[in-house]
């Protein structure tokens, strides 16, 4: 392993040990795999509040939406072996559907681009108010047309994912969790990952969590209820290690993959923007984007007690995998958007104690600064900029905000042509 790989995962695993018992979370579990070969794994906190049974690395989590990427993969191994094309339509494969929904292509399914309803009449299956939902129900949903016109723009769909399950099971004549687990799953080499409840006799599980608030407690949810048909979509169980060895393998340079190059190339290439304020897109199943110059891939997941996510950087050879336990858990830290920032997080996720961020100047719009709410500016107060933090001062090397504007302004400034133009003589020279 390289050396800064080693330094960067012990900082991390002490960095959210520390987090995971500052913030009071049940249970967060992190694995690291580089190369094709899990490096790295860490477990902390409890699986069940209620009973105190602690965690351990070989405790499986609801890991939700990262099923869509199985799923994809799932219909690139079909694409492989010619069984269907991107670009059939879903009634090629699937009746009883509404005819604008019988119309979209297989591809736009994938992308979130066909314009389907997100969660249908009754989302109440994401929190626990009714079952998920079987075969029948979800196509009796679809018999409603679609939502926006198909290939117009990006719109996430769960029920997209439940119909590509069924498309799936119309072409293999099996139940879509017997062919996934036989024909994805087991070849990727994860023994640790069923695609959905209940699981294997004996296996370890860990149960989900509310929210501290309003109760002042947590509540522990089963997490064991089956999806149904929207195991296609949602319903996977797995552990930190076998989520990220799996996406590990689906970065186009991965020498081990159940895919091929090509099939992977196109599950991760860009197909979509997604309307969010960092850079990202959607492919087929898979996120996409470009975090300070380093192109990643992964999904994220959110089940009742559990989030979840996954990210793994090509140009490195590594993925991350982070879950949790509790609804309100740690995994959008480490998701790589600039949304997700630890300094736009409500301490204490923040790295950086509150004080460096309470003694930032307020400036206003034309970038002058201004005195804070119940303090009034008077003779010979120090300016919140030269006042010492952590025992430095910050005024050495430090320009205004406003100086910081108009020195940028002049940076990206086009040069003219010809000489410097010869500076003014101050007056009294």
């Amino acid at each position: 392993m390289d050396k800064w790989l080693r330094s960067a995962i012990d900082y991390i695993g002490s960095w959210i040990e520390f987090q995971h018992t500052t913030i009071q979370q049940p249970g967060v579990m992190v694995a690291f795999v580089h190369r094709g070969e899990v490096v790295a794994e860490h477990a902390f906190g409890l699986a069940n509040l209620d009973t105190g049974e602690k965690l351990t690395r070989r405790h499986r989590f609801r890991i939700a939406s990262h099923s869509k990427s199985f799923t994809s993969a799932g219909v690139m191994k079909l694409r492989e072996q010619r069984k269907l094309r991107l670009d059939d339509s879903i009634g090629q494969h699937v009746a009883g559907l509404h005819p604008r929904v019988a119309e979209t292509t297989i591809a736009q399914v994938l992308s979130h681009s066909a314009g389907l309803t997100r969660d249908g009449a009754d989302s109440g299956q994401f929190i626990d108010s009714r079952p998920y939902l079987d075969a029948n129900e979800l196509l009796a949903e679809l018999k409603r047309p679609t939502v926006i016109e198909p290939g117009t723009r990006f719109k996430y769909s769960n029920h997209g994912f439940g119909l590509i399950g069924l498309v799936i099971e119309a072409v293999t004549k099996e139940p879509y969790p017997v062919w996934i687990k036989r024909e994805i799953i087991e070849p990727a080499g994860l023994r640790e990952t069923e695609p959905d409840a209940p699981l294997p006799k004996g296996a370890s599980f860990a149960r989900g969590h509310t929210r501290k608030l309003p109760y002042g407690e947590r509540c522990v949810i089963p997490g064991d209820n089956p999806a149904h048909a929207m195991a296609s979509a949602a319903g996977f169980i797995a552990t930190a290690a076998d989520t990220a060895r799996f996406y590990a393998q689906l970065a186009p340079n991965a020498k081990k993959s159940v895919l091929s190059v090509a099939s992977r190339r196109e599950m991760t290439r860009n197909h979509w923007r997604v309307p969010q304020s960092f850079e990202a897109y959607y492919g087929l199943g898979v996120n996409a984007g470009k975090t300070d110059g380093w192109d990643w891939l992964g999904h994220g997941g959110g089940f009742q007690g559990y989030i979840s996510r996954t990210c793994s950087i090509p140009a490195c050879e590594l993925a991350i995998s982070i879950l949790s336990n509790s609804i309100d858990g740690a995994a959008p830290v480490l998701d790589g958007r600039r949304d997700a920032d630890p300094a736009r997080l409500p301490v204490p996720w923040c790295t950086r104690p509150p004080r460096a961020r309470l003694d930032r100047p307020l400036v206003d719009d034309l970038g002058r600064e201004r005195p804070r709410a119940g303090r009034q500016p008077r003779a010979g107060r120090q300016s919140p900029v030269q006042q010492p933090v952590h025992g430095r001062r910050r005024d050495r090397g430090h320009r205004p905000r406003h100086r910081q504007a108009r020195l940028g302004r002049r940076l990206l400034q086009p040069r003219r042509a010809g000489p410097p133009r010869p500076r003014q003589a101050r007056q009294g020279q």
